[in-house]
């Protein structure tokens, strides 16, 4: 493997030596050498940055690829394919969960184990160590998209989180709504579960902004050339997956196709009715049924 860390080692050195050149040009006061110097500089550390995001998601893959290996699937759970290379680990835990809408399950409180993905969540059960079973120490009871998962915080309880799985993947329910009420004892991690459960929705801006697993997508139905140098053109089917979106009809996304990213007036697009619609309408719904109850 050295031979291919060494490049690798090599290209985070360069701006060191890079920094010394365009001291160097500056003290020559050579203003065309001092500016390929710096332009030089900029593009070194585009290159740093990119060696160091790609051996980030290296890292990310193998320990999911190690993660994967602890979880034991029962017959009616489905099972998740968890090795992916856009997937990482945000938090893990113990917890006493009680499901509150299960009449069998409502007045027994389980100690169970939750591992929190930037787009999935798994509840599983950790295993008698002392049965001589073998096998995975991990058995998931039940999963869900983070984009089908609902924090609400009109409940309150202290140091409880009442957590809403509103498409669970449990065969014996699959496909329906479960309530669980997580207790963390640690003021601190409940302050931080909370934290990594809701992620923000508004930039400093004011924008709406947007997980990378719970986009929306916009399609163009009408041309648009772009003015400004932060704008994207785009083309009558172009697709866009949004990031960002300001409440005076703009949005900020990159076009599936070729990775190009910018602003786009939404006027321009249609919203596609995909996941996150769906999700989002699924949202709104248990919002409702709980303002009445």
């Amino acid at each position: 493997m050295s031979f291919l860390l060494l490049p690798f080692q090599r290209a985070c050195r360069l701006p060191l030596l890079v920094e010394a050149i365009v001291n160097a040009a500056d003290y020559t006061q050579d203003k065309h050498l001092l500016k390929q110097a710096k332009h030089t500089l900029g593009q070194i550390r585009k290159l740093v940055k990119k060696c160091n995001e790609c051996a980030k998601k290296m890292q990310q893959t193998e320990q999911i690829a190690e993660l994967a290996r602890i979880f034991e699937y029962p017959s009616h759970v489905k099972m998740f394919a968890l090795v992916s290379q856009s997937r990482y680990l945000v938090k893990k835990g113990e917890a006493q969960i009680t499901f509150n809408n299960d009449s069998k399950k409502g007045s027994k409180v389980y100690k169970l184990w939750l591992f929190l993905f930037n787009d999935v969540i798994l509840i599983a059960r950790k295993k008698n160590s002392m049965l001589p079973s073998g096998g995975p120490p991990f058995e998931v009871i039940d999963w869900a998209k983070r984009s089908l998962m609902y924090v609400n915080e009109m409940a309150y309880s202290e140091n409880t989180i009442f957590l809403v799985l509103l498409e669970n993947q449990s065969h014996k329910k699959s496909g329906k709504r479960v309530e669980l009420s997580i207790h963390i004892p640690s003021q601190n991690e409940h302050s931080r579960w909370l934290q990594a459960l809701i992620p923000p929705t508004e930039g400093d801006g004011g924008e709406k902004i947007y997980e990378e697993w719970d986009c929306p997508q916009l399609i163009c139905i009408k041309p648009y050339q772009a003015v400004q140098p932060d704008e994207m053109s785009i083309d009558v089917g172009d697709v866009v997956k949004v990031t960002k979106k300001t409440s005076d009809g703009w949005s900020f996304g990159e076009r599936l196709g070729d990775g190009e990213s910018g602003w786009i007036p939404q006027n321009y697009c249609d919203e596609i009715e995909d996941e996150h619609v769906r999700a989002r309408n699924m949202k709104h719904q248990y919002k409702a049924i709980i303002s009445h109850q």
